[in-house]
């Protein structure tokens, strides 16, 4: 079998690039970089107020909560872990 390595289309955080910082990769991965770095925490589409994680997707904040060690040492044993989560009606578009 042959592998071949596709061409994709790379994007760089416009706000990085001012200061002098060039950040180049995939677009899901700016936009990632764009909303923990640039972006307020109530704009982000889901947020943990505990630990200050933000994300695009509900999936990504559920799977936040049992993979990410600084949180579950944050929460503790309460186990009432979801009252952290929030999710924002109105999130600030990243494009």
């Amino acid at each position: 079998m042959e592998a071949r390595r596709t061409k994709r289309r790379q994007f760089t955080c416009l706000h990085c690039a001012k200061k002098g910082n060039k950040r180049v990769t995939e677009k899901y991965r700016i936009v990632d970089h764009i909303y923990k770095h640039h972006v307020a925490l109530d704009d982000c589409p889901f947020y943990c107020t505990l630990c200050m994680f933000r994300c695009t997707t509900k999936e990504a904040l559920q799977k936040h909560v049992t993979n990410y060690t600084k949180h579950t040492a944050l929460a503790g044993n309460n186990n009432d872990q979801t009252r952290f989560l929030r999710n924002n009606a109105n999130p600030k578009p990243v494009s």
